[in-house]
């Protein structure tokens, strides 16, 4: 009863704060959105029919500098309800999930940091969404299934601090020059579950659950005049658990590792608000084949175009492929597992009116679940998103 008051005195703090937030003058910005979505399966998967579900988010935040304090400090908080069914769980049964949103009916801390920047290295340290800042494909935020967020080689592998549970961490940022940086964090090795944890209020640190620790060094081009830009991320993990094998019955091994890279391009450069600009992205993502990670590969790719049909260019339209190929000791020891799930996704995102998008998705999942027992699934979705 104690965290849940916690949660909902951080949701009725960021309501109160929500007009104030308004002013042109005030220090404080408050963040809301929400996040609706129906999803149908045509074909294949588990079972053929429709769900339905939505995020409210809350989020508060306010600089130092402008509540009169000391300079270049970031306080956030942000708190999220998730409702509504599984339907990678109850209707796909794709492993790289199809929907970013899936989650089940949950309210919860979601992330609560601190920022300050100190000239050329931000430190953060909190509450951190480890996929805020790393492993991050930016045009692949456009797309709604899950591996263009962040890569199975990762999320699939290891335990990480991402959408809906976050743990708690300290990342660094280096600003050597315009062009390159480098990001490194340390977070608190096991998240847990919203079932044991259902406000992420109850926060441990134990030797037992080992920590993970990020590092990404990236390489800009084009930033000069924004023409043709792109950006290259070279990227590792490693987290120093404990992981059972997954087929024999052995002492479990200590540590894992996943490196991965991350390419963006412009390829058609565009002034903001003009329609024709192109964009385009790959991720690739690698841990060794050790009997202990169901998924030693991971490779996307994807593109965008802005101003497809308007010509304020307020709508981008997308086309991407997420390929997971299952590690070789689990297809060969595990009945009915075999090859890799692969994800092709077509989507479109336009403004209706100010401050509401609409998407329309579809999604062809080539052996969900990598089980030849299930048939390929072929799924619509339909998002609104509002927010302030």
């Amino acid at each position: 009863m104690k965290q849940l008051k916690i949660v909902l005195t951080a949701v009725a703090f960021s309501v109160c704060f929500l007009s104030i937030a308004q002013e042109e003058s005030s220090p404080i910005t408050v963040e809301a959105a929400y996040v609706g979505e129906g999803l149908k399966n045509f074909s294949g998967g588990l079972q053929t029919g429709q769900s339905y579900q939505g995020i409210i988010d809350l989020g508060l935040g306010f600089n130092t500098q402008d509540l009169g304090l000391w300079n270049n400090g970031e306080f956030f908080i942000q708190v999220e309800n998730s409702h509504g069914e599984n339907p990678s769980a109850h209707l796909i049964g794709d492993l790289q999930v199809a929907s970013n949103i899936d989650n089940g009916n949950y309210t919860y801390l979601y992330e609560m940091w601190y920022k300050q920047q100190v000239g050329k290295l931000n430190i953060q340290l909190g509450l951190i969404d480890l996929n805020a800042e790393y492993l991050v494909a930016e045009p692949g935020g456009l797309f709604f299934n899950s591996s263009f967020g962040i890569q199975p080689s990762a999320s699939m592998n290891m335990p990480v601090p991402i959408f809906p549970m976050n743990s708690l961490g300290l990342s660094f940022k280096y600003d050597f020059t315009e062009s390159i940086s480098l990001q490194t964090g340390l977070w608190d090795g096991d998240s847990g579950n919203l079932d044991d944890n259902p406000y992420n209020t109850a926060w441990s640190l134990s030797k037992n659950q080992g920590f993970l620790s990020a590092s990404e060094l990236h390489f800009k081009h084009g930033v000069s005049d924004d023409s043709y830009s792109g950006i290259i991320k070279l990227g590792f993990l490693y987290h120093s658990a404990k992981f059972e094998d997954l087929i024999d019955p052995v002492p479990p091994t200590s540590g894992n590792m996943e490196v991965h890279l991350i390419a963006e391009q412009n390829l058609i450069s565009k002034p903001d608000g003009e329609k024709g600009k192109l964009d385009a992205f790959t991720q690739i993502g690698f841990t060794p084949d050790n009997k202990i990670n169901p998924f030693s590969l991971f490779l996307s790719a994807g593109v965008n175009y802005t101003g497809l049909l308007f010509e304020d260019a307020s709508d981008i339209f997308g086309l991407a492929l997420a390929y997971a190929p299952i590690c070789k000791h689990l297809a060969d020891n595990t009945s009915g597992m075999l090859g890799a799930e692969t994800a092709i996704e077509l989507t479109y995102a336009f403004t209706l009116i100010d401050k509401i998008t609409v998407q329309p998705d579809f999604q062809y999942i080539i052996n969900p679940g990598v089980n030849e027992n299930i048939d390929n699934a072929f799924v619509g979705l339909l998002r609104i998103v509002i927010d302030n």
